[in-house]
């Protein structure tokens, strides 16, 4: 290969409405148009495809000798992950994780083989792109002793138009899978909620509005409300749970959705980006969802328009794929 860039390339040979593969495929996106070559590999249904594919995946890997390596962790099999890792650990190449998700925080539940295995591999990359400083902390608290760097928002390529607000509604839109959105349920107050996304319950407050289920390509053409609601748990209050604690350290990719089509956000005051959206004021940081018809009701006119103009300066950002790149550019200077 004449090339010395490259970006791992995961992806399905169709469109998944619960949007899997955009976050990384979005990445791949801005770094193909900066130069990196794609090494692609498709995931496949059945074992002789899986094989077929495994082997022209490591022909690709193979062939590359030195440069840089952008990897996105982490990928459907730990097999292919730990061999693409170890395949290039012994050239000269710099390999660089950029992290969707950390696994220990989210499904450990106390088990330190679990976390360990996981350590193991991210102790592989000559450099990580996390998502906060509460992640970074995390990990080096764990032992990486690599090089870091925050990417604070995922990017979000959008085609659609940014959404048309002249007026506030004091209404509130929830995209995402429904499975981590029970809250809505049981949640007891009068602002109205429009709900998009798989596995709906059967049952919602007569508040809630189902508006249905969308391909990841288009789903912003159907966003309706005032404010995007980034609240991934169990509870609408103040109860723990796994989603909800997981706040604290990730950037949630709903959150990229919203501001790429210029929609203010709602935030948990805990959630490592509560600052972020103070700092820019881009929307609402609260401690309870039961908070939301009170905090609706403070905003002016004018104060809701100041925030959609700030979310529209985000989201333009956040279209043109900046925040890997700077992200990624501040990592290369580490390695």
């Amino acid at each position: 290969m004449n090339n010395d860039k490259y970006v791992l390339d995961m992806r399905a040979r169709q469109d998944s409405n619960d949007a899997m593969f955009k976050p990384k495929n979005d990445i791949t996106k801005v770094l193909i148009k900066s130069g990196y070559e794609p090494i692609s590999y498709f995931f496949p249904k059945n074992r002789f495809q899986k094989f077929i594919e495994f082997q022209r995946l490591i022909h690709k890997i193979n062939r590359i000798n030195y440069g840089i390596f952008v990897y996105q962790y982490p990928i459907a099999s730990n097999f292919i992950g730990v061999n693409i890792l170890d395949r290039l650990s012994h050239k000269n190449v710099k390999i660089i994780g950029i992290i969707h998700d950390v696994e220990s925080l989210r499904f450990s539940n106390g088990n330190e083989t679990f976390v360990n295995n996981e350590l193991g591999i991210l102790k592989k990359f000559d450099g990580l792109i996390v998502h906060s400083f509460p992640m970074l902390n995390w990990l080096k608290n764990k032992g990486i002793t690599s090089p870091m760097a925050t990417l604070g928002l995922f990017d979000y390529l959008n085609c659609q138009p940014m959404l048309n607000i002249s007026s506030y509604e004091k209404s509130v839109v929830y995209a995402g899978n429904l499975i981590k959105a029970n809250f809505l349920t049981n949640l007891n107050i009068r602002t109205k909620i429009f709900v998009l996304g798989p596995h709906p319950s059967n049952r919602y407050p007569k508040n809630v509005v189902y508006l249905g289920e969308y391909p990841s390509k288009n789903i912003t053409n159907h966003l309706r409300g005032s404010f995007g609601l980034v609240w991934d748990s169990d509870s609408f209050d103040k109860g723990r749970s796994t989603y909800k604690e997981y706040n604290k350290y990730n950037c949630p990719y709903k959150l990229s959705m919203y501001l790429s089509s210029g929609l203010p956000i709602i935030v948990w005051k805990e959630s490592a980006l509560a600052s972020f959206v103070r700092k820019n004021n881009i929307g609402l940081v609260l401690s309870s969802l039961t908070e939301i018809d009170k905090s609706l009701s403070s905003i002016s006119e004018n104060q809701y328009m100041s925030m959609v103009n700030n979310a529209q300066i985000i989201g333009n950002k956040i279209r043109n794929g900046e925040f890997i790149m700077v992200a990624l550019k501040n990592i290369l200077r580490k390695v």
